[in-house]
């Protein structure tokens, strides 16, 4: 459906289901627990995905080309973030259901600024040779797939991840299907390059099928409209910048004192982390939706939050001491004798991750939704400033493990300061409604990294670290924290029911 083809009036919402009262607190709870499965689930097919593709790819091509594919998909994220402008949060928060006519105008927006600064990048691009040129054509990406937005947008306010997920499925495998297929061919660079555009077409091709929204074609920008969630959005941009610049910053000061090499380690770590951090993932895009829902409605979210932290706590524990067991030790059998440091690297991330992590789960989505961005960033400042101000001091004494040491410290100072925020916002004491379970993980973590460390690399280390860790986290929760693992029992328990037995009422997107 088209926007001149029997589709809704431009001044009318686009959905009576996207409207906050139309979705009861039972069928956002289901809702919620079904998209953290699905993004969860996804997330680890993607990854699974993405692992197969690179090592086809990878038989087809030089390093140089992965190289520059590398360069060319930096530049597309920068570029696209800066773009973007945030602007869909905006609308996901807010109680109305967006008319088509505002849609359009954001369409309209994204379209245009995406476009100026495509053109920009491929005329400062084009005169480096063939990287420039691999570039240039990466970002005529931009403004195909911000088509995506208003799909997107209605997605998240009503929860409808199944669908979502359909589509970045179609997403993924467009580019390793054209990509393979055309490097296969002789293409080259130009396989993967060409492949960002065959991503973006599919993708904005399938959010348009399986939207009820259907296709909605950039409209005439309206500034009354557009501001506000210009304002709203570039603060929760500056967040994401300023994760941008820490880890390109990072980067750069292990390669100027520890050397090519150990920056590899760290990057094969940091790679390895996102295994764990697809389960974060999955609670953070659905908070925040989901908070919007919640607040809109008027409800005290401090229990909700409190409730929340401690559960998933729990839950991120039992995670990261099975991943951190099983992975310090099991390096070397995986990737080679010469990739062993990366396994020294794992515990203190993974350390850096639980604590950061589990706050923020449950804080980010609550203050972006109640419309205060500039907590999270204040956080991410301080993170960023924390991590790399122990990175520099401490890497040229213990290498490059001060990496995952300043995880943990900038760790420590954004969970302290967001924990802050939600507490003047809402009075919810995050923090210390999980801190039993936190500090229980964290040793639990310590201990399943030293263990795999110490026993010979190979099957029996990660056997090792995974059992003394399971033990010493589990033993730790029931003797100081049993009423959390009874209330993350019977959250588990609830969520799953409700995830997997109850049908979900109509509405768009779903």
């Amino acid at each position: 459906m088209t926007d001149d083809e029997h589709g809704p009036s431009s001044e009318q919402p686009t959905s009576r289901a996207t409207d906050r009262a139309e979705l009861s607190r039972a069928e956002l709870s289901v809702r919620a627990s079904r998209g953290v499965m699905i993004v969860m689930a996804w997330g680890l097919t993607s990854l699974a995905l993405g692992f197969v593709g690179n090592v086809v790819l990878a038989r087809l091509l030089e390093p140089a080309d992965f190289g520059i594919f590398a360069i060319g998909s930096v530049v597309l994220l920068v570029t696209y973030g800066l773009s973007e402008a945030g602007l869909g949060p905006g609308m996901i928060r807010r109680r109305e259901a967006p008319t088509r006519a505002e849609l359009r105008a954001l369409t309209g927006f994204q379209v245009a600024a995406t476009s100026v600064l495509a053109i920009l990048v491929a005329v400062v691009a084009l005169p480096f040779g063939t990287t420039g040129a691999v570039v240039a054509v990466m970002v005529t990406a931009m403004p195909i797939s911000v088509l995506q937005t208003p799909g997107r947008v209605l997605f998240a306010r009503t929860l409808a991840y199944e669908r979502l997920a359909a589509a970045e499925a179609a997403i993924v495998l467009s580019f390793y299907a054209w990509s393979i297929t055309t490097v296969a061919l002789g293409a080259g660079v130009w396989g993967l390059a060409t492949g960002a555009i065959v991503r973006a077409i599919f993708g904005t091709m399938t959010i348009w099928i399986v939207s009820d929204v259907g296709v909605v074609l950039p409209g005439a920008i309206r500034w009354k409209t557009t501001r506000p969630l210009v304002s709203y959005g570039l603060r929760i941009q500056a967040t994401w910048l300023v994760i941008m610049i820490r880890d390109l910053v990072l980067n750069a000061i292990a390669a100027a004192v520890v050397g090519i090499a150990s920056l590899g380690l760290w990057s094969l770590a940091r790679r390895l982390m996102e295994v764990p951090l697809v389960l974060f993932d999955s609670l953070w895009r659905v908070t925040f939706p989901a908070m919007s829902h919640i607040l809109t409605g008027g409800e005290d979210p401090a229990p909700l939050l409190e409730r929340g932290s401690r559960v998933f706590t729990v839950i991120a524990s039992l995670a990261l001491v099975v991943f951190v067991g099983t992975f310090s030790g099991i390096i070397p059998l995986l990737f080679g004798e010469e990739w062993r440091g990366v396994g020294s690297i794992i515990p203190w991330a993974a350390i850096g991750l639980l604590i950061a992590g589990t706050v923020s789960v449950a804080t980010v989505g609550y203050l972006q939704a109640a419309g205060h961005p500039e907590d999270t960033l204040v956080a991410a400042v301080a993170f960023a400033l924390v991590w790399i101000a122990t990175t520099a001091a401490v890497l040229p004494i213990v290498g490059i493990e001060a990496v995952g040491m300043g995880w943990i410290t900038g760790g420590i100072a954004e969970a302290i300061l967001l924990d802050r925020a939600t507490r003047r916002r809402s009075s919810a004491r995050v923090l210390r409604a999980s801190i039993v379970p936190l500090l229980v993980g964290v040793v639990g973590c310590a201990l399943a990294g030293a263990t795999s460390l110490v026993v010979p690399s190979g099957p029996e280390a990660a056997v090792a670290g995974v059992s003394v860790g399971i033990v010493t986290t589990l033993a730790g929760l029931v003797l100081f924290a049993r009423p959390v693992v009874r209330e993350t029992v019977d959250a588990t328990r609830t969520a799953l029911h409700r995830a997997l037995s109850r049908p979900l009422t109509p509405a768009s997107g779903d």
